[in-house]
This record gives C-alpha cells, structure tokens and sequence, in this order.
C-alpha cells in the first residue's frame, strides 16, 4: 500500500514539472516573426556601414580645378626720372585708370595639408582706356576651401604689352589674391569672387588691379 502511494505521489510529481516546461516550448513557437530582433540582413534596417554621411556645409566646390572671369578697374603707370639741374635726377610717375575684362584658371598640383591646396594657375586681361593694356600672368598659389568663402593667393611672372605712350613692355612679379564666395543654389560649383592684383614690372612700370567676377569648377 505505501508502494503504491509513493509511485502515485512521484507520477504527480513528474507532470506537474512538466507542465510549464511545456508551457514555455508552445510560448516560443507562437511569438510572431515579426518581434524578432532586427538584424544588419533585415530589410528594415538600414546597415551603419553603408549609411550616407552628410555633407552639410562643405564647401561644394572641391573639384581640383576651375576657372573664373572677371571684370574691373586697371590702373597702369610709369614712373620716370627727369634731372633736377643738380646732377641728378628725380621721379615723376603718372597713371591711367582703364576697364578691363579678364579670364583665368587654376589646378590643384599638391594637398600641402588637409583643405590648403599647392596650385598652379594663368590668367589674361585686356584693359582698355585711352590706350590698351594686355596683361599675362602665370604662377603658383595656394588655397584654402575650409572656410565659407575660398581663399586663394600666390605669385606670377608677368608679361604686359601696351600701347601707352612712353611705356615698353614690362616684365615682373604679380601678387595674386583672390576671394571667393560658392552659390550652389544658383549652380553647382558656381562661386562670386573678388580679386586684387599688384605687378612689380621692369621699365619702372607698374599694374594694380581691382577685379570681381565669378568662377565655376569643372
């Protein structure tokens, strides 16, 4: 009788340990596929590896290379040394303002640092007034694209045939600043700039340049 009793109470004992086992295997058959955890495979998620980076404020004209033209006011002088009655002589200049146009490009050559570029660059002009001045310069430079506004400037060797009176053709050194400013909600790579130039030039000959215009990247 107590044999019996004790194999009735172990047999209660066993199905009673059976049953949230049970309860827990049908529970995890019927959780809906849905609720699984997201994976880097699921269409819904979108991989961090291949998520776009923004590009907000960067400057959109990184292209390594572009090209500009300008308009502005030239101004082109002389100096001469006249005798002063002593045995030596003094310096009288003069100059003429003329309005010029000007086109010009520029190509990146070597990233010095992040966002300063070595370049090299050209630049041609005519200027006209009561005679015509055609500047010619080449050169290098640097610039800087970090920044709202693109900085730009370097050293040429210039060329400046004339037809002014008492004046050669002079050859020197340019001092080439440019500043420019992108508006890629007019056009893609389109910047406003203003340009300052200064030639040192032979024949005691001298060019100062005030220029704005615009540039594109291509």
């Amino acid at each position: 009788m107590k044999a019996n009793f004790a194999s009735s109470l172990l047999l209660a004992v066993s199905l009673v340990a059976a049953v949230p086992a049970r309860a827990e295997v049908g529970l995890a058959n019927t959780v809906p596929s849905s609720v699984a955890a997201p994976t880097s495979n699921s269409p819904n998620l979108q991989d961090v590896n291949t998520a776009p980076v923004s590009t907000n404020g960067a400057n959109p004209r990184r292209t390594g290379r572009f090209g500009w033209a300008t308009v502005g006011i030239y101004d082109f002088g002389i100096s001469v040394d006249v005798p002063n009655g002593a045995g030596g002589t003094f310096s009288v200049g003069g100059s003429s303002a003329y309005f010029g146009v000007s086109v010009g490009a520029a190509l990146d050559v070597v990233q010095l640092i992040p966002d300063l570029q070595l370049s090299i660059f050209g630049n041609a002009a005519i200027a006209i007034g009561s005679d015509l001045v055609f500047p010619l310069t080449a050169g290098a430079a640097v610039h800087y694209d970090a920044l709202p506004v693109m900085l730009f400037g370097g050293l040429g060797f210039s060329v400046v045939p004339n037809t002014a009176s008492g004046a050669d053709t002079g050859v020197g050194l340019a001092i080439f600043l440019m500043a420019s400013y992108p508006v890629p909600q007019i056009m893609p790579n389109l910047s406003f700039l203003g340009q300052f130039q200064y030639h040192f030039l032979s024949n005691s000959e001298h060019l100062l340049v005030f220029d704005v215009g615009a540039s594109i990247g291509f």
